[in-house]
């Protein structure tokens, strides 16, 4: 399995685990903003505002993206990156 295919299957599986979790959330627990803190609605709710765009960039023509010209380094897999994610 290629780096794109197995990441691609870990955020739909991700994707699935999360909607289960919300999905067994009351309403309450669902929008209950612990210690002033995001609740699970507005987690939602960013996610999708911050990851359409992007989705809809992504799906469009290629030209575009030259405009944030080419990376500086190599590409991480998941792995590297949540590694470094959870480190800091």
């Amino acid at each position: 399995m290629n780096m794109i295919s197995n990441n691609s299957t870990h955020v739909l599986l991700s994707g699935r685990a999360f909607a289960d979790f919300a999905n067994n959330l009351s309403e309450d627990q669902f929008n209950r903003q612990p210690n002033g803190k995001w609740s699970v609605a507005d987690t939602v709710q960013h996610l999708f505002l911050s990851a359409r765009p992007v989705a809809r960039l992504l799906a469009g023509p290629r030209d575009i993206l030259r405009q944030w010209g080419q990376p500086d380094g190599s590409s991480q897999s998941y792995d590297e990156i949540a590694d470094v994610y959870q480190r800091t």
